[in-house]
């Protein structure tokens, strides 16, 4: 047998991460020997999972971007006496000190994907060298989406080459998995939401772009026609939240719940009559998981496109597709699918079949061929 490739991964900030359990489930001990390093995941599910596989994992705790530079010294004299074949990083410190302690250590294959699209270019102007820096060092990028391989290539002046569209997806399994009517109404019960109908459910940490503000005032002008629906809003946290929270004020008190965390969110999304998703332009969102969990459990959504959605949503045939920054838009869209059970059926059923297109499978492949190049 061939010697086993040697890798190092970096990960960044992350307390939970179904995409990197997928991976420690599908990797091949025998074709990897895989090291984990971990920053500001202490006693976190995704430390105890990956160690639970059998993996060699450590977190470290970064408290300051001053420690980057020790990081990148430590990691580097580490690197020195392992003789790693390659190192793949995700997430933004992650990437920094990864990127270049493998550039010192002489790795030749320096991956990292890109899990953020135009969120610095944006927002923070500043960090974009540090972008510009981990995409000159780094010898492949994984871009999740073709938004991201557009940012790059046009923002960022990244050589094409350099770059692989892997998109993520969800294992098989999990895609076909049956949804129990029981498990659906513990659901419903644990939330008190019940008796509550329709149930209109958004799933988007409290973030300006995600468009969470024009979702709302949709609702408010959907219980003129539905006074019993429920806005229900998971994730429910983030910078942004004095801005969502005002606009609550607007609606009835019993219209909304708030879920900051929940573990089960399968049984959640099958709770929602109508899932909606509405970032504020095309390319906010690097991918959008979301777009995919909804139409794998057959949940009809309204959305904006933005992130994969720009790659295979379109109006009418596997979603409601409604106008950035549009909040009658959106409620239009709501309306159209709870008053046209055909035009529901329909979206519910191509939904499906095209997020086949994203499993894990697919995606564990292609990773794969960039590792083993």
């Amino acid at each position: 047998m061939a010697n086993k490739q040697k890798g190092l991964i970096f990960i960044s900030n992350v307390q939970k991460a179904l995409e990197h359990e997928w991976f420690c489930d599908y990797v091949n001990k025998e074709e990897f020997d895989l090291e984990f390093i971990l920053f500001n995941s202490k006693d976190s599910d995704l430390y105890n999972y990956i160690s639970s596989k059998g993996f060699k994992c450590k977190n470290y705790t970064l408290t300051s971007k001053f420690l980057i530079p020790f990081f990148v010294i430590f990691f580097f004299v580490k690197s020195l006496f392992r003789g790693y074949d390659f190192i793949h990083c995700h997430l933004f410190e992650a990437s920094i000190i990864g990127i270049i302690t493998g550039k010192l250590a002489g790795i030749k294959k320096r991956i990292y994907t890109r899990h953020h699209a135009d969120f610095h270019h944006v927002y923070f102007p500043n960090a974009v060298k540090y972008d510009l820096l981990v995409n000159k060092h780094a010898t492949h990028i994984i871009a999740v989406s073709n938004n991201i391989l557009q940012i790059l290539v046009e923002l960022e002046g990244v050589p094409e080459h350099k770059i692989t569209v892997i998109p993520h997806g969800i294992p098989k399994a999990v895609l076909n998995k049956n949804i129990s009517i029981q498990e659906v109404e513990a659901m419903k019960s644990r939330y008190q939401i019940t008796s509550y109908s329709p149930i209109i459910g958004v799933v988007s940490r409290f973030t300006k772009w995600k468009g969470i503000q024009y979702i709302i005032p949709a609702f408010k002008e959907l219980l003129n026609d539905f006074p019993n629906s429920k806005l229900v809003l998971a994730n429910a946290r983030g910078e942004y939240e004095n801005e969502i929270m005002k606009l609550l004020k607007e609606l009835p008190e019993n219209s909304y719940t708030l879920i900051p965390f929940e573990n089960n969110m399968p049984a959640l999304f099958k709770s929602f009559d109508v899932f909606v998703h509405t970032p504020i332009d095309k390319t906010s969102e690097a991918f959008g998981q979301v777009y995919i969990e909804a139409l794998g459990l057959k949940v009809p959504m309204v959305c904006t496109l933005s992130g994969i959605a720009n790659d295979f949503i379109t109006n009418n045939n596997n979603a409601k597709v409604v106008k950035h920054e549009n909040s009658e838009d959106v409620y239009e869209g709501i309306l159209s699918l709870l008053n046209n059970q055909d035009l529901k059926e329909k979206i519910i059923s191509q939904g499906f079949m095209d997020v086949q297109n994203f499993t894990f499978e697919k995606k564990f492949e292609k990773l794969k061929q960039v590792y083993l190049i």
